[in-house]
């Protein structure tokens, strides 16, 4: 499931989006069918756009500068969700994020029968005049939907556009002369290919990494090399989630320090296993090329 969620401010703009109208009249081939499901007033004839214009002008007399909160909700490509699942999931993010008891607008847009769905709250509260927050709002929008996908059964995403490196850890990998992207890419590709801890260290370990406990973070992969990447930035997924997947190794785990220095050691075997091998290998290429030059003098005779 992916829930994505923006503040921003012109009402009638988002108004004329979500009905296809206006400079977005060319999006209506692209959506079979529009639902308006919720909107205080419509029943009353008011047009959306002067509804959620209304939005925009309840925040005169305040400091907000954006006083909606658009909010988009759909299933992944090939699953699927029922208006009550759209409509719960509506209900309890409204709860997470404390807006309840503000005015919203539901708009549903469906498109080769996969519909997905459009939240606009109104921030300002009707009875206090007071700004609802919304403090991490994106972070609270990703945990709703990793729970929901468990209560749904949906497959769990884990956010591929959040993951990335920090600059240290590009850095990092490039003065290791790594490329930055294949170590995030081959990081992720285990993640998502496993359900557990053990699963995910193993897979890990088939590609030369390791997991460790960090110090600040709770759980780090450490490369051949000793680089250090932090696996719930490069995932995309919050502490919580990763604990909650890592939770039967977590003990097990070694320190980082701990785990650098195993790393240390298998580069020096490695490394002196190769040393051994070339003169054996330049041994069996002086033997090709002597038989190759008795063999040529043999033929000249």
């Amino acid at each position: 499931m992916i829930i994505k969620g923006k503040t921003r401010t012109n009402g009638v703009q988002l108004a004329d989006y979500l009905l296809s109208e206006g400079r977005y009249q060319k999006n209506k081939a692209k959506n079979e069918q529009i639902e308006v499901l919720e909107a205080c007033g419509l029943e009353y004839g008011d047009r959306l756009q002067d509804i959620i214009s209304d939005f925009d002008y309840s925040a005169t007399g305040t400091k907000c500068e954006k006083p909606l909160f658009h909010v988009q909700i759909r299933a992944a490509t090939g699953e699927y969700l029922t208006r009550s699942q759209f409509i719960k999931t509506v209900n309890n993010l409204e709860e997470r994020l404390e807006l309840s008891g503000h005015e919203r607008v539901i708009v549903m847009h469906t498109l080769n029968g996969h519909g997905h769905l459009h939240v606009v709250w109104n921030r300002i509260g009707q009875e206090r005049q007071k700004t609802a927050e919304l403090n991490f709002f994106k972070y609270k929008c990703t945990d709703m939907a990793r729970l929901l996908e468990k209560e749904f059964g949906l497959r769990e995403l884990s956010g591929k556009k959040s993951g990335k490196l920090s600059h240290r850890e590009e850095q990092q990998a490039i003065r290791h002369g790594q490329k930055p992207q294949e170590i995030k890419t081959a990081i992720r590709e285990c993640w998502e290919q496993s359900d557990k801890g053990c699963e995910f260290n193993t897979a890990l370990e088939q590609r030369g990494y390791m997991l460790a406990q960090g110090d600040r973070r709770n759980f780090v992969v450490v490369d051949e090399q000793g680089g250090v990447f932090s696996l719930a930035r490069i995932t995309g997924c919050n502490s919580a989630i990763v604990q909650s997947r890592m939770a039967d190794i977590s003990k097990s785990l070694q320190c980082v320090n701990a785990v650098k220095e195993i790393q240390r050691e298998r580069m020096i075997t490695v490394a002196s296993m190769n040393s051994t091998k070339l003169p054996i290998a330049s041994a069996h290429r002086n033997n090709r090329k002597r038989h190759n030059n008795k063999t040529t003098k043999s033929r000249k005779r």
